[in-house]
C-alpha cells in the first residue's frame, strides 16, 4: 500500500494532511460537491493501492450525488460542526485510527502474535447522577473510579499499540469531567467518544470542548420521548434535544395553593409560629410550604414539594420536625445548655418537667431542636424516634 507520504514522518504527514484539510474545509461552505471529492483524493493519498481505482471513483460519484443518504449526512456534519473540531476529528479519526494506527495495529499483531483492537472502551467512573430503570450504575455506588494516572496509562499505552479511538462509558463519564478535560488536552492526537446522559453538559464545559476539538458526545436516548423518560425521568428527551438558540420551553402554570386548613389557623394562633413567604400545598393530610414560583407539579412523584408544617389528624394539628428546626423563636420555649442532663434526656425521648402547656419549642444553646407538649406538669417528647438516642 505505497503513497506519496509514506516517506515522510509521522509529524510531517499530519501537518500535511493538517494543510489538505483545511483547504478542504475552506470549500466546504460553498461548494460541498467539490469538498467530497476533495476528501476523496486525500484518502487516495493515504491508502493509495489499498483500494482501486474504481472503487475511489465510485465514492466520488456517491458522495456527490445530493441525494445520497451519506451526502445528506456529512452535508450535516460539515454545517454544523464547528471548523476547529472538523479539522481535529479529521487528523485524529481519519489520520491517527483510520490510516496510521490501522497500519501499527496490525504490525503489532504480527509483532506480538495477539489481537489488537482498533478501539479501547474504559469506565473512568461508576458513579452517575441519575438512577434510570434497569440500568446497574444507580445501585454501584460512586466509589470505583480510575485515577487520572490510570487513565492517562491507558491512552499512553494504547497509543504504542496503534489504538487512537476511545470509547469511555459508565457510569456517567462526565462525573469526572475535569480529568477528561485533562486527559484530552494531553493526548490531542487521540479521538475520545464520551458515552454520556448529557445533564452535566453546560455552555463553559462545551466551550472548552470545542477548543480541545478532540471530544464527541454520543447521548443516551431510548426511542420515542415517552418511552425514554419512562426510564430516565421526565423531561430527559426534551432537555437532551434542545440546542442553544432554540425558543425557551412554555412557562408552565403555576401550582395553585391550597386553602389554610383551619386546625392549622389555629396552631399559629396558639404558638405564634411563623412562616417563611410561599404558598400551602397539601398532600393528603401533610401541608407543605413552597415557593410562591413554584409551577405545577400534578402528575409528578415529589418527594417533598416544601417545607413540611405537619399534618392535619381529627380536629388538630401535629406540627412536623422540618418546621420546628426552620423556627428561631417561639412564643412557648425551652432553652437547654449543652451542660444540662435535661438536654440529653431530650435527645434520647424522655418526659420533661416542665410548667408549660400546649406546643413547645425546644432549644439548645439558641438553635431549634424539635417539639414537645406541655400539659402543665411535664413536657411530652416529640423528637423524631430515628434520631433518639440512649442517655
Amino acid at each position: 500500500m505505497n503513497t506519496s507520504l509514506d516517506n515522510l514522518t509521522h509529524k510531517m504527514q499530519r501537518a500535511a494532511l493538517g494543510k489538505i484539510v483545511d483547504v478542504a474545509l475552506s470549500h466546504a461552505e460553498h461548494d460541498h460537491e467539490k469538498t467530497m471529492c476533495q476528501l476523496v483524493d486525500v484518502a487516495k493519498q493515504f491508502y493509495g493501492s489499498g483500494f482501486s481505482d474504481e472503487t475511489y471513483e465510485n465514492a466520488k460519484k456517491v458522495l456527490t450525488d445530493p441525494d445520497s443518504k451519506w451526502t445528506k449526512l456529512i452535508n450535516c456534519v460539515l454545517d454544523q460542526t464547528d471548523p476547529h473540531v472538523a479539522r481535529t476529528t479529521a487528523l485524529n479519526l481519519g489520520y491517527e485510527a483510520f490510516f496510521r494506527g490501522t497500519k501499527t495495529i496490525r504490525e503489532n499483531r504480527v509483532k506480538y502474535q495477539c489481537n489488537i483492537p482498533w478501539l479501547i472502551l474504559f469506565d473512568p467512573t461508576s458513579a452517575c447522577n441519575m438512577h434510570c430503570v434497569g440500568c446497574w450504575a444507580g445501585e454501584y455506588g460512586h466509589k470505583n473510579n480510575l485515577s487520572f494516572e490510570d487513565m492517562d496509562k491507558i491512552v499512553t499505552q494504547g497509543k504504542e499499540l496503534g489504538v487512537y479511538l476511545y470509547m469511555l462509558t459508565g457510569g456517567e463519564p462526565l462525573v469526572r469531567k475535569k480529568d477528561l478535560l485533562k486527559l484530552a488536552e494531553k493526548h490531542n492526537d487521540v479521538q475520545f467518544a464520551i458515552y454520556t446522559n448529557s445533564t452535566l453538559i453546560d455552555e463553559p464545559f462545551c466551550e472548552q470542548v470545542v477548543k480541545l476539538g478532540n471530544i464527541a458526545f454520543m447521548l443516551s436516548i431510548e426511542g420515542t420521548p415517552s418511552t425514554n423518560d419512562a426510564r430516565r425521568g421526565e423531561g430527559h428527551y426534551a432537555a437532551v434535544l434542545r440546542r442553544t438558540g432554540d425558543e425557551a420551553p412554555a412557562v408552565l402554570p403555576p401550582e395553585p395553593a391550597a386553602k389554610c386548613p383551619p386546625e392549622l389557623a389555629a396552631f399559629r394562633g396558639q404558638t405564634g409560629a411563623a412562616l417563611p413567604e410561599g404558598k400551602l400545598l397539601r398532600f393528603g393530610d401533610v401541608c407543605y410550604l413552597v415557593p410562591q414560583a413554584l409551577p405545577e407539579v400534578k402528575g409528578l412523584r415529589v418527594l417533598r414539594a416544601g417545607l413540611e408544617l405537619g399534618a392535619v389528624l381529627k380536629n388538630r394539628f401535629a406540627p412536623a420536625h422540618a418546621w420546628a428546626l426552620w423556627l428561631e423563636t417561639l412564643e412557648s420555649s425551652v432553652s437547654l445548655e449543652e451542660s444540662d442532663p435535661l438536654l440529653a434526656r431530650y435527645l434520647s425521648g424522655d418526659v420533661l418537667p416542665s410548667d408549660k402547656r400546649g406546643w413547645t419549642l425546644v432549644q439548645a444553646d439558641g438553635l431549634s431542636l424539635g417539639w414537645a407538649k406541655g400539659d402543665g406538669s411535664q413536657l411530652k417528647n416529640h423528637y423524631p424516634k430515628a434520631l433518639r438516642r440512649p442517655v
